[in-house]
């Protein structure tokens, strides 16, 4: 059995404390990193996947105005289309007689 003299340094207790602490938040830190790195593809994948619904969304938008302005078309291009268009920019028929109303 060994005899401690007076002179033997002893650890402290707040020092132990202290370092397993520190060592504790280190493991924590690094943890919290390495979860967050395993994330980043899930993270990357649901932006990329918001992306491509607004993009969907945009798309079907596009291809409903396509369709109501082919439907426009068609109707300007028939003669009850090209008339009304006609009348509405001031025009008349060569038979017509036209009368102006002032504005009231």
């Amino acid at each position: 059995m060994a005899i401690l003299s007076k002179s033997t340094p002893t650890r402290r207790p707040r020092r132990i404390t202290w370092r397993v602490f520190c060592g504790s938040l280190g493991i924590l830190l690094g943890l919290a990193l390495y979860v967050r790195w395993l994330s980043l593809p899930w993270a990357q994948g649901m932006q990329t996947s918001r992306k491509v619904r607004q993009q969907e969304a945009r798309l079907r938008e596009r291809r409903a105005e396509n369709a109501r302005l082919a439907q426009h078309l068609v109707y300007l291009k028939s003669p009850e289309g090209i008339e009304s268009l006609a009348r509405s920019r001031g025009y008349h028929r060569p038979d017509e007689q036209v009368y102006l109303e002032p504005h009231r």
